[in-house]
């Protein structure tokens, strides 16, 4: 009757998922050498190996031993969690329960431990325990039992273990000592352990010790899992007294349930168990899941929106775009998957970042996967990214908006001086008119040539591709773009969508049933698949260049969450650990960038050219990567960008403000002192002739730099890059015609060209590592891929576009004089 309740009891906690774990014991532990046991296992063998798991996990075990002396219970419970890839805690306990005729014999125990365990490097790890145990029949607790150990795992084939466990009482008194490797002699599905355990006769040294020499085979192929280990306690009495143990492992993605036994015949003891293990890392399943759908809900920046949660309040967490687009590359090489529901609402994004994310689209569809887009307050971005779905829907409230078929150019010289203040410019290229908006108060005819061109870009491209995507004459098209801001309704006539519905209502309608829902994964970019390789990963670094390029370090304030920027010492660090860090295999720059600086340009410039002579360096243009940001490009190997990316712009300036008009209306008045003839410009007057002869020499100085810059790092004659020079905005599509760039196409193709640079093989297992503001994020290209964590600053978004022109105001004020490379007009999504 007992047995009976004990195994109703185990059964309710399987069923409940209540605490999981594990014995401490042989009878239904793992069977893995002491050298790469992992996880939740490793709590009470080896708690090193607790660092080699990710997420949590948890185990419930039982087991009922009988043997000639009496029968007992086994059962145990433990969890364990992995935190940031570095720390991992475990707790759990274990109880040996007699039954009702051997209470006498064995008694009853129960023990409980807590590790911990720390990832010293991607190799080596080192665990501590502490176990306390309680003795029911003496009411008695023994003294705490402190156990520690190592793991190394040098390469893929080869690991190494050791471990100090107390096993009578008193810090080395008698401990037990093993030490052991593993080798994997034919891949990672097949583990061959070799261990000894040095073992105490007594409670003390003096009683001398017995060497236990133990065995371990373990094999996985698919969801199955099968393991055999065999110990001989006492060597040098023969072969007389084994201990075998055998386990058949079964899992289904988050679940596996263990069966094993154990048989000591010569002490006619046996037993049978089993165990049950949960965990948020995804095993190889016997069940192989097929037709399941994806939600993926995009913010405005392209990210993944998810519901706020207490983390997200402390401390900011959310995805890097590139991420995002990593994660589609995920979904596509998932054959599980049949679909993709993508929910837009007003993408913040560029021409450039517009077209990748409609390729993406498109390169999910040629792998047979469905995709749905549901708007819900776009943008004519929004709907040129939906456009080449199977399936489009939208919100029937609202309107897709055309207001960024619009440029404005804004010039202040005139407030300017309505307040006393004058700018004063010095450019180099006839093309640079950057400094114009301050120092003029109309356009030119080139200005607006270029502003035209970009639109003129994207709107012909716009045209083009959607008439093709959903089937409209491009004259239609045109009309109905002239019409203005489109309602539902009217897109729905138009055959611009495929239907008005509410959000709750889009999956009755794919499936056209009442009451039915498409098994849907809500949340899979949280999936995490189980490691099962010894070798350490091979990683790509991302390195984003946002913003306004600025010499030093960007430190948090309220200028830099109103106008981003992008510090050149920041970007320099990133670049020298990924170049010393031996698993980068290469490093991509993804850039967002009207320019800035030139000077941290070039500082930017020059430790990528260094860099690429030890590992492949490729440059990514987003939506604009232009003057020192296209300098920053031309340090790399390989430059890719959309056709519609801002570009090029190689040029400089420098703007000087004197407020000496100003500065009368208010009565400050200011004494010159200098004791050099030439001191240089300042802000209570304008510039002499001879100041202004010598800032254009230093401007023209700057420019033939940035020439031979590019012409060194495109290889391209200087004659070439000049005459494609003087300060003028090229598209992408322009660019690869003059050779300022090698290649169109998106993030993706740039981590392809990469990846022919480093000679990986297809099959390579690599993450991308993606350079944030105050943390870094993990994307695993092929299987198992990490948690995705970062940081992003939130700010309120009408505040910053009325704050927005004061700042840069600021900026240009504070950075009076020096050398500027960057494009003549500011880009806002």
């Amino acid at each position: 009757m007992k047995s009976c309740l004990w195994l109703r009891l185990f059964l309710l906690l399987l069923i409940s998922n209540v605490l999981l774990g594990t014995l401490n014991e042989r009878f239904v532990g793992d069977v893995s050498s002491i050298s790469n046991i992992e996880g939740v296992s490793s709590l009470w063998n080896n708690p090193a190996g607790l660092s080699f798991f990710g997420g949590s996990e948890a185990t419930s075990a039982y087991a009922y031993e009988w043997n000639e002396l009496g029968n007992r219970h086994h059962a145990g419970l433990s969890i364990a969690a992995n935190f940031l890839d570095v720390l991992s805690l475990a707790t759990g306990f274990n109880s040996r329960i007699a039954s009702k005729n051997t209470k006498e014999i064995f008694g009853s125990d129960l023990s409980g431990i807590f590790a911990a365990s720390l990832k010293l490097s991607d190799k080596l790890s080192f665990g501590l325990s502490f176990l306390k145990s309680y003795y029911f029949q003496k009411e008695l607790f023994h003294d705490t039992k402190v156990s520690f150990g190592f793991q190394a795992r040098p390469t893929s084939y080869w690991a190494l273990g050791a471990l100090y466990q107390e096993v009578n009482e008193g810090f080395f008194k008698a401990p037990e000592i093993t030490a052991g490797m593993a080798f994997r002699p034919w891949g990672e599905n097949f583990t061959v352990g070799i261990d000894g355990r040095l073992s105490p006769k007594g409670i003390n040294w003096d009683d001398g010790f017995r060497i236990d020499p133990i065995l371990s085979i373990k094999s996985y192929i698919g969801g199955v899992g099968g393991g055999f280990s065999i110990v001989i306690p006492g060597i040098k009495n023969g072969w007389s007294n084994p201990q075998m143990f055998f386990g058949i492992e079964l899992n289904w993605a988050h679940l596996g349930l263990t069966l094993n036994s154990h048989m000591s015949p010569s002490n006619k003891s046996y037993s049978v168990g089993g165990n049950i293990r949960t965990s948020s890392e995804e095993w190889r399943s016997i069940d192989k899941p097929y037709g399941l759908w994806v939600e993926l809900n995009i913010d405005r920046s392209g990210g993944i929106d998810h519901k706020s949660s207490v983390l997200d309040s402390l401390f900011g967490q959310t995805q890097s775009p590139l991420s995002v687009l990593a994660l589609l590359k995920r979904i596509k090489d998932d054959h599980s998957i049949a679909g993709v529901i993508f929910y837009l609402s007003g993408l913040r994004i560029g021409d450039a970042r517009a077209q990748e994310w409609r390729d993406a689209i498109i390169s999910l569809r040629k792998t047979q996967k469905q995709v749905i887009v549901y708007l819900e307050n776009p943008s004519e971005r929004d709907f040129f990214v939906a456009s080449v779905a199977d399936k489009i829907f939208m919100n029937p409230s609202a309107t897709i908006s055309l207001n960024r078929f619009q440029a404005h150019l804004t010039y202040l010289a005139a407030s300017l001086k309505k307040v006393g203040v004058k700018a004063e410019a010095i450019t180099a290229g006839k093309y640079k008119s950057a400094p114009r908006r301050w120092t003029h108060e109309n356009p030119q005819k080139e200005e607006i040539d270029i502003a035209s061109n970009i639109l003129n870009s994207f709107y012909d491209a716009f045209i083009d591709h959607v008439s093709e995507s959903r089937n409209i004459e491009k004259d239609q098209l045109k009309k109905i773009l002239d019409s203005g801001e489109i309602t539902s309704q009217e897109a729905k006539d138009f055959g611009l969508i495929d239907g008005a519905i509410y959000k709750d209502q889009l999956q009755q309608v794919l499936l056209n049933q009442e009451n039915v829902t498409l098994p849907v994964w809500s949340d899979y970019s949280q999936r995490t698949l189980k490691n099962y390789s010894w070798e350490v990963k091979k990683k790509i670094v991302v390195i984003p260049i946002e913003g306004e390029i600025v010499d030093g370090r960007v430190g948090p304030s309220l200028l830099s969450v109103l106008s981003e920027k992008t510090g050149s010492q920041d970007v320099i660090e990133k670049i020298e650990n990924a170049v010393s860090d031996p698993n980068v295999v290469g490093i991509i720059v993804r850039i967002n960038s009207v320019g800035g600086d030139a000077n941290a340009g070039d500082k930017i410039h020059r430790a990528l050219s260094k860099a690429q002579k030890i590992v492949p360096v490729v440059a990514s243009m987003s939506d604009v990567a232009a003057s020192a940001a296209y300098m920053i490009a031309a340090g790399t190997q390989y430059i890719i960008a959309e056709p519609n990316t801002v570009t090029g712009s190689i040029g400089v300036f420098s703007l000087y403000f004197s407020g000496n008009q100003l500065a009368k209306k208010i009565g400050v008045h200011d004494a010159e002192i200098s004791p050099i003839k030439n001191p240089g410009p300042n802000r209570f007057r304008s510039m002499t002739r001879n100041e202004r002869a010598q800032a254009q020499k230093i401007v023209d100085w700057y420019y033939q730099n940035f020439i031979d810059r590019v012409s060194s790092g495109l290889n391209l004659d200087a004659k070439t890059v000049e005459a494609h020079a003087q300060g003028r905005v090229w598209l992408g599509h322009e660019a690869l015609e003059r050779k300022l760039i090698h290649k169109l196409g998106g993030f993706m193709d740039a981590v392809d060209a990469l990846w022919l640079l480093a000679q990986l093989k297809d099959d390579q297992k690599v993450d991308l590592e993606i350079s944030i503001p105050g943390a870094q994020q993990n994307f695993s290209l092929l299987p198992p891929f990490s948690s995705l964590f970062g940081r992003q600053n939130y700010s309120d978004e009408h505040l910053e576009k009325i704050l927005s022109p004061y700042v840069k105001i600021l900026d240009l004020y504070k950075n009076n004089g020096s050398v500027q490379a960057r494009i003549p007009f500011d880009i806002d999504y």
